[in-house]
This record gives C-alpha cells, structure tokens and sequence, in this order.
C-alpha cells in the first residue's frame, strides 16, 4: 500500500500475519496483542544492541496462541440486553416522579 497509494490496512499490518489471519474472529484481537508485545520487546532488543532472542520470542509467540486457542474454543456468547427491563423501569419511576 506504500508504493501502490493504497488505503493501508483497517487493523494494521499485523492482521496480515498467517497466524493472525488464520485464527478464529474473536482470539483475533487477544493474539495480535501477545504479537505486538513481542514486536516490541525484539525492536528494543535491537535498537539497545540485545542478545538475538528471535527463536525463543517465536516459540513463546506459538506457545500463547497455543493457549489462548485453548482457552477459547468457541465464540462468547451475546450477553442478554436488558434495555427493555430497564427502559419500562425507568419510565415507571419518571411516572411516578411526575405524580
């Protein structure tokens, strides 16, 4: 998108990673912010002149999506809006205010 003009992506160049983009909608968020974690501990490590801890930053990366692919199998749920409950319950205390 830099050279071609392109609108640059909604989410961020990090949604494109395989890994990202081949995971389920709702650990989407969860695993890009573990990703970008990372990102910045090896981007201090270079700009400090760090140890290369590439491979060991990458597997501790495929480990917590390992757990958090685990940990969330299946979408949560949708809570129950209780606007209406709410909503009649308010208009019968504003009734009874005006009374």
């Amino acid at each position: 998108f830099l050279k071609t003009g392109e609108k640059r992506p909604k989410h961020g160049l990090i949604f494109q990673w395989n890994q990202i983009r081949g995971s389920k909608p709702w650990n989407r968020g969860k695993i890009s912010r573990v990703i970008s974690g990372k990102i910045g501990i090896s981007a201090k490590l270079d700009f400090f002149g760090g140890e290369f801890l590439a491979d060991v930053l990458s597997s501790e990366i495929n480990e917590k999506i390992r757990e958090i692919e685990k940990k969330y199998p299946k979408p949560p749920l949708k809570r129950n809006e209780p606007k209406a409950k709410n909503s009649s319950s308010k208009k019968q205390a504003y009734k009874k205010k005006r009374r």
